[in-house]
């Protein structure tokens, strides 16, 4: 009897502890390359596999607000203050062509500190979909550190 319920018990510990694996089904997940991608509604933060001395945070995100009216945001942070750290962020705009086409871009550049967001509104064609893409970079001393992010595509109506 004590067999069996040692068993039940390390069964439901097994199930819960796989539980939080499994996506709800609001959230959306993909993998691309090297980077799990988790995006929620309109932002999406990328966190790799590779391991950083000073890059700790990066995304991008778009919001729509209609009539054509897109707002667009790169975001980058440091474990600790740095040399410098930057953000580029660009509108893409989905091409009939199947590929995402650079429409704007938009930089954010500091020094001696640990946050870098490059954000800008835009005017687009409605009935297009779009999104942001943003390059993340950050200096110490001689050590660079680089990534990049996507948000979610969006259709402007």
């Amino acid at each position: 009897m004590k067999k069996v319920r040692l068993v039940i018990f390390v069964s439901m510990l097994f199930l819960l502890s796989i539980s939080n694996v499994f996506a709800d089904e609001n959230e959306i997940i993909a993998a691309t390359e090297m980077e799990d991608t988790i995006e929620t509604s309109d932002v999406t933060i990328n966190q790799t596999l590779e391991s950083y001395d000073y890059l700790s945070i990066w995304g991008s995100s778009i919001d729509y607000y209609g009539n054509g009216k897109i707002a667009i945001e790169g975001y980058t942070t440091s474990a600790k203050n740095v040399d410098s750290i930057s953000t580029r962020s660009y509108l893409q705009r989905y091409d009939t062509s199947g590929a995402w086409i650079n429409l704007y871009n938009i930089y954010d550049s500091q020094s001696n500190t640990d946050y870098s967001s490059a954000h800008h509104t835009y005017k687009v064609t409605t009935g297009r979909r779009y999104r942001v893409f943003s390059t993340h970079v950050v200096k110490k001393g001689s050590t660079t550190e680089s990534s990049t992010s996507y948000s979610a595509a969006i259709t402007a109506y």
